[in-house]
């Protein structure tokens, strides 16, 4: 089955770090999705910056997220490294955009919205993406 005949959202660092702190607007996207019966996606790589900046005292919370039946965490494979790579070519500090790029490549995989604080750093990734805007 084709990723984009399914439905869903893509969370980004900040959406995930809003839903560790339990902020309103990101938990209402996480479980209205779930309510729906959609998909969480959670890039392998904005889970690992997740985990080096999210408190230890929210680790639980996110352990909740990502433990939940529909969270997908895809990893960062050869092909998707390689169009994640090819978004960031030229951009002299690419390491902290590389979780950004990641969002950007599953959601634009997807046709499907990224949850981000960060619209235009990931339209300068990709002006194809769509995202939804954190308050």
């Amino acid at each position: 089955m084709n990723p984009a005949a399914l439905s869903g959202v893509v969370l980004d660092l900040a959406a995930v770090r809003g839903w560790c702190r339990r902020d309103p607007y990101p938990h209402a996207i996480a479980w209205a999705t779930v309510e729906s019966g959609n998909t969480l996606i959670v890039p392998a790589t904005v889970l690992t910056a997740a985990r080096a900046q999210v408190p230890s005292d929210q680790l639980d919370i996110l352990a909740a997220l990502i433990d939940m039946p529909h969270t997908l965490v895809p990893t960062l494979d050869r092909r998707s490294a390689a169009d994640v790579g090819a978004r960031l070519v030229g951009v002299d500090d690419a390491d902290p955009l590389l979780s950004a790029a990641h969002a950007v490549h599953e959601g634009i995989s997807r046709r499907w919205h990224v949850l981000t604080a960060r619209p235009m750093v990931l339209l300068g990734i990709n002006s194809d993406v769509l995202t939804d805007t954190l308050p």
